[in-house]
């Protein structure tokens, strides 16, 4: 069960990543934000690739990483924008829904078939979305839902976890094309330059921003790249849903988070959201 230590770890990295992007937007803007991660973790995964085990790259490799790429990019800038624009406990609970869109797109793109226990863990993570919202009940069944409305960045955030399930299948194909640390590595090289390119257009000064939050974006993209080494490494050997499945505990993790740094509300009822989610990670784990 090695898979599901390193999807645990990649879920707090990738929780850890959120509050200190959550914290960072309070200086700069969100382009630099997003630009970061990848432009400080970049050298950190490109020094292991001597060392990383990769099969010959082949036409698969090349289609799968050209394809997940532009999609990375838009997913990326609305991650920042909902997380800037949004609570933590109301926006990254919606990833929650990535497992529930992977389930079809592995199927049809890798063929991937989860059993029935793991689907009920997937289906259980995915519900827990509407108990975070369950204070909105008071108006209605369908008062979790209209919240999502009057909530932008939950929007963005279900618009990214659509995204996020089609460049998970297209990185597992990467991936075993080649290997999880040599595609970390070069997909993250890859979306430091492309990301590096989109915010120097849609905002000048982004050098400068860099170097006037130094250390905070060294260490947002230390995050990151342990993060993505856990990810790539667990995506390798396991199915796409059940892996993102039990990564998205870091909702758990950015619950507690959001209390503790950015004072957010309603911390019970959206615990209780997020145990519900561990519970469908639980029965992901044991199928």
């Amino acid at each position: 069960m090695t898979w599901v230590l390193l999807a645990l770890g990649a879920a707090f990295l990738s929780s850890m990543e959120d509050a200190a992007s959550k914290a960072l937007l309070r200086v700069s803007n969100p382009w630099v934000v997003a630009w970061a991660p990848f432009l400080f973790a970049a050298p950190i995964l490109l020094l292991l690739i001597p060392n990383a085990p990769h099969r010959p790259l082949d036409l698969p490799f090349f289609a799968a990483t050209a394809a997940a790429l532009p999609l990375e990019i838009i997913a990326i800038f609305l991650y920042i924008h909902a997380i800037h624009r949004s609570p933590l406990s109301l926006t990254i609970p919606f990833l929650s829904l990535t497992p529930v869109f992977t389930m079809p797109v592995s199927y049809f793109l890798i063929h991937e078939k989860p059993g029935w226990v793991g689907a009920a863990g997937v289906t259980l993570i995915a519900a827990g979305a509407y108990v975070l919202n369950i204070q909105a009940r008071r108006t209605g069944w369908l008062g979790p839902f209209r919240a999502i409305a009057h909530e932008g960045g939950s929007r963005m955030m279900i618009i990214v976890a659509v995204i996020f399930a089609l460049t998970s299948t297209l990185g597992k194909i990467a991936v075993l094309h080649s290997g999880p640390v040599f595609f970390g590595a070069v997909y993250s090289t890859l979306l430091a330059v492309t990301v590096g390119i989109v915010a120097a257009r849609f905002s000048p000064g982004v050098w400068g921003a860099v170097r006037d939050n130094l250390r905070g974006f060294a260490i947002l993209g230390a995050l990151y790249g342990g993060m993505a080494l856990c990810h790539y490494a667990a995506i390798r050997i396991a199915p796409v849903s059940y892996m993102i499945g039990l990564k998205r505990t870091s909702i758990l993790f950015s619950v507690i988070l959001g209390r503790i740094f950015f004072k957010e509300e309603a911390i019970r009822t959206r615990l209780l959201g997020a145990s519900l989610m561990v519970g469908g990670a639980i029965l992901i784990t044991v199928s």
